[in-house]
């Protein structure tokens, strides 16, 4: 009896061993398919730290330039760039002037007023130019600055 005992120990030895052996290669199987998991993880932690930190850089720029941009507007606001200057009364003298002796060429033929193309613009020191490469009935002019206002 203590043979057969024996024999049926050792037999389910064997099954439990090899049984045992299967699962610990299935665990071992699931522990380097995690590790797996787990360095992909840390590649894709490392790229997302490495593009915050590439948009941090990019917003402190954003940020220093938005303060210089605010700063120019403050010093340099519309407000004070185009206020409305009050008209002298010398200069109204002067538009009432060029009005009413200009009537001549309000009625001169619509050919014979687009001859003089280079006409200085009221109230500034610009002037039209008639472009030249348009050659259709309609006429482009264009504001010309004059030498004293060009960009350096």
């Amino acid at each position: 009896m203590y043979a057969i005992n024996a024999t049926l120990s050792k037999m389910a030895n064997k099954v439990y061993s090899t049984e045992f052996q299967r699962l610990l290669r299935e665990k071992d199987e699931e522990i380097c398919s995690l590790k797996k998991i787990i360095e992909h993880q840390d590649a894709i932690i490392d790229f997302v730290d490495r593009k915050m930190q590439e948009i941090r850089l990019g917003n402190e720029k954003l940020f220093l330039r938005n303060q210089e941009l605010e700063a120019f507007y403050k010093a340099n606001s519309p407000k004070n760039l185009f206020q409305k200057q009050p008209k002298s009364p010398i200069v109204m003298e002067k538009v009432s002037e060029r009005l009413s002796t200009n009537h001549e060429m309000m009625n001169k033929d619509c050919a014979d007023r687009k001859k003089g193309a280079d006409k200085n613009h009221i109230n500034t020191q610009r002037t039209l130019v008639k472009d030249a490469k348009n050659e259709s009935r309609t006429t482009t002019w264009f504001l010309k600055a004059p030498a004293s206002l060009a960009p350096v």
